[in-house]
């Protein structure tokens, strides 16, 4: 069990964060073997990663325990809205990238993945319990 899941919750939404504002200059070389599409399976990670760190911080809240299903759609939303952000960022000349919506498609992906990972996690450690 994490310790402080919403402390780990917001350093890797920083971490996401710094990650897709790099200039694209000094990211270059991130797929020296040429693996199709290894950007868009980063995205993808890196949101189902956030989303299931995200369930993980509010899980426990009073407002999780009496709505989970509206918590669930909360934080779908508060994911994709992030990752949506991150991407109009990237249209800014500043940093040097480019706005991809396939980009925000793996992070949509990654985000409904990752709570349906946590789903599954979930009914699998509690028979695992149930058993012991």
């Amino acid at each position: 069990m994490l310790k402080n899941p919403l402390l780990i919750t917001l350093i890797w939404a920083i971490f996401i964060l710094i990650i897709c504002l790099i200039p694209g200059d000094n990211i270059k070389n991130i797929n020296p073997i040429n693996i199709p599409y290894l950007d868009k399976l980063i995205h993808f990670f890196m949101y189902m990663v956030l989303s299931v760190l995200l369930v993980s911080s509010i899980r426990r809240s009073s407002f999780f325990s009496k709505n989970p299903n509206l918590s669930y759609l909360l934080i779908v939303l508060l994911a994709i809205i992030y990752g949506g952000s991150i991407e109009l960022l990237q249209r800014l000349e500043i940093f040097s990238r480019n706005s991809d919506i396939i980009d925000f498609m793996a992070n949509t992906a990654g985000v409904i993945s990752g709570l349906f990972i946590y789903f599954v996690l979930k009914k699998i450690i509690t028979k695992i319990l149930r058993k012991a």
